[in-house]
């Protein structure tokens, strides 16, 4: 599906804006509120999520139907056209009806749809309304509870003591709904374009575009590459597929990027949400969202834990950010949190029989992958594809679960992009069906955090332990969330949990310790807006053990969390004789949740490629008096400045 931009050929209406907005009460679809004006409504911004927009905390936790409603004309002299609708993200279900006539339903939030209108429109003012349901449950993605009282804990949705049903989710964030991204009208000459795909492809010095074009009619369609100063840099002129050839050409690397342009003519982990709009669009945050990062030294991030809006790809293609598009698969686990789940008595497993109280989400999974993939095909910054987020991936039937979503993710992109599952913490994890289907292994491990915050001693050992396994089994594998939080500000005389004096001192063994070091980390006060338990640079990349023991060192930046990574990354280019900068791992840097900035000389871009090099170390990190003594008194190190102040 592409993107819709205003072109010679293709008009755009934007419908964002004020719309009226009235919440269920049971009877709108049976007094059919679609056929007339809402009465009794409320106004409400499109886009964004309605969750948080007004005071009312009813409706917040509001559970079921909600209507919109917005009143539009289109100029007759586009009547001639191909007028579409389309909805770049409705949460979750979505019936929309144009002057009282259902014209199209979707399941699933945060991928686009869109319907053809012509015959639906009248001459004058045209009554959009849409009715939209934010209900989960085990055939949802994300997935939530069923509507079963007596299937077990996570599965039973009512809430006695109001009387009242409400969503459950099996997923840890907020269950925002809506119109969350705009809504637009577009046209399209009668013979058009539907669908473009494109795959480079680099020999030496120049590049290859091998172009695939569906179209509504037979004809010769002429392509022209452009390169960025807007100069034709290569021509095609056939039927529906062709190449073109780019001499000289500039590669498209992370925070270095360079797009062309084609023409055609016929004949950190972060989320998405902000207040008050919810999940709603917000440009001016995802274009500070990225400042941050750059800023933090980041280059990369997932889309946890559901497709991001096309806007902000596209952003991530013109700043040079590496993203692993994610579905919104998160939650296929029924024993998440250590929960049990019953059903007639008898236990239920994420994967047994949908008859039996299986997980059913399968079928909706296919839909969301295809149009995932389908979406972002062409997005240069998209590099791998994320199948699912934390599902119960050790247990029996996942294999049988994923191989089919694996094959088909697969089967539709014509780059081969990696594909993945993001694996939960799980003592199991040698049963992982991830090591039989992933290219890239990524786990979410909690330890000290969530597992062994009582023992950081123990719980690093189990993380050694089990990060030897991941190295011995030959695929590259990565961390994509990992675990500790503080309450910015938080003090206590002993380093107990959420204290900024705990994560310090945790952190501290890690860094200082007798053992090899596994990362370094620095807490810093900076504000951020991400929730509890999140990083802001959800995509980790950290690979453990790749270099020899003396080779790894801990760095970190010199002064006010502040990165300077020029001089210091060019040097290690130099001793490491690396000829490929885009992929050497050397320019690797993250930052943490609320804690500021993390850097690991282990740590690399996707693709491992070892190289030697000797890490060039960072000015000393400075310490108040208190800290100082502590950690003086700790390892007996001097090489920290004291600062008075």
């Amino acid at each position: 599906m592409l993107f819709p931009i205003l072109t010679e050929s293709r008009t755009l209406i934007d419908l964002s804006g004020i719309w009226e907005f009235k919440r269920d009460d049971g009877n709108g679809f049976s007094e059919k509120w679609y056929e007339g004006r809402l009465t009794d409504s409320i106004t409400m911004p499109v886009p964004s999520s309605y969750n948080d927009i007004k005071e009312d905390m009813s409706l917040r936790d509001h559970y079921g139907w909600v209507f919109y409603q917005k009143s539009f004309s289109v100029p007759y002299s586009l009547l001639d056209q191909r007028i579409m609708l389309r909805f770049d993200s409705v949460t979750h279900h979505a019936k929309v009806y144009l002057n009282g006539t259902l014209i199209c339903e979707h399941k699933g939030g945060f991928l686009p749809f869109e319907v053809q209108i012509n015959e639906f429109l009248q001459s004058g003012d045209n009554l959009l309304t849409v009715a939209v349901d934010n209900r989960i449950d085990d055939t949802t993605l994300p997935v939530g509870g069923r509507p079963d009282p007596n299937a077990g804990s996570i599965t039973g949705q009512k809430d006695v003591s109001a009387g009242k049903l409400r969503n459950i989710p099996n997923f840890d964030f907020f269950n925002y709904c809506g119109i969350a991204r705009p809504v637009r009208i577009y046209t399209t000459p009668s013979q058009y374009i539907k669908d473009i795909t494109v795959v480079p492809s680099v020999s030496g010095t120049d590049g290859e575009l091998s172009c695939e074009i569906e179209t509504s009619a037979v004809g010769v369609i002429k392509v022209e590459c452009l390169d960025e100063e807007g100069n034709i840099v290569a021509v095609a002129e056939r039927g529906n597929t062709g190449k073109l050839l780019i001499r000289n050409v500039h590669l498209w690397q992370p925070l270095n990027s360079y797009l062309y342009t084609l023409k055609n003519f016929k004949g950190y982990g972060k989320h998405e949400d902000t207040f008050p709009a919810g999940r709603g669009l917000n440009m001016p945050m995802n274009v500070k969202d990225i400042s941050l990062m750059k800023w933090q030294g980041a280059n990369s991030f997932r889309t946890s834990h559901y497709p991001y809006s096309e806007e902000m790809l596209r952003l991530c293609d013109r700043e040079g950010i590496v993203v692993i598009d994610e579905t919104p698969a998160v939650g296929i686990h029924l024993n998440f949190g250590g929960g049990a789940n019953f059903k007639n008595g008898k236990k239920i497993n994420t994967f047994d029989p949908e008859e039996e109280g299986g997980i059913r989400t399968q079928a909706h999974h296919r839909e969301v992958i295809r149009d995932m993939i389908m979406r972002d095909k062409n997005h240069a910054c998209v590099v791998m594809w994320s199948i699912a987020d934390e599902p119960d991936s050790c247990s029996e039937g996942a294999y049988e679960y994923f191989e089919p979503l694996f094959s088909l993710a697969r089967s539709l992109d014509k780059q081969h992009r990696p594909c993945t599952l993001v694996s939960v913490q799980d003592a199991r994890y040698k049963n992982d069906c991830s090591l039989r289907l992933s290219d890239v292994i990524c786990l979410n491990r909690y330890y000290g955090w969530y597992n062994g915050s009582d023992d950081f001693e123990a719980a690093e050992k189990a993380m050694r332990e089990e990060f030897d396994f991941w190295q011995n089994t030959g695929k590259p594998f990565m961390i994509t969330e990992y675990g500790a939080d503080t309450i910015n500000g938080m003090h206590n005389t002993v380093p107990v949990m959420y204290t900024e004096v705990r994560l310090l001192d945790r952190l501290a063994m890690a860094v200082t310790g007798p053992k090899e070091p596994i990362m370094a980390m620095v807490p810093t006060s900076m504000p951020v807006r991400y929730g509890s338990g999140c990083v802001l640079f959800h995509c980790l990349f950290l690979f453990h053990g790749l270099y020899p023991k003396e080779e790894v060192q801990q760095v970190a930046y010199p002064h006010n969390g502040k990165a300077d990574p020029s001089n210091r990354h060019l040097a290690h280019h130099k001793e490491a004789d690396c000829h490929n900068y885009s992929h050497c791992p050397h320019d690797s840097q993250f930052r943490s949740h609320r804690h500021g900035p993390l850097l690991h000389k282990a740590a690399q871009m996707l693709f491992i490629k070892v190289c030697a090099y000797k890490p060039v170390m960072e000015p000393p990190r400075t310490f108040g008096k208190a800290e100082y003594s502590r950690h003086k008194e700790r390892d007996g190190r001097e090489d920290r400045q004291y600062d008075p102040h």
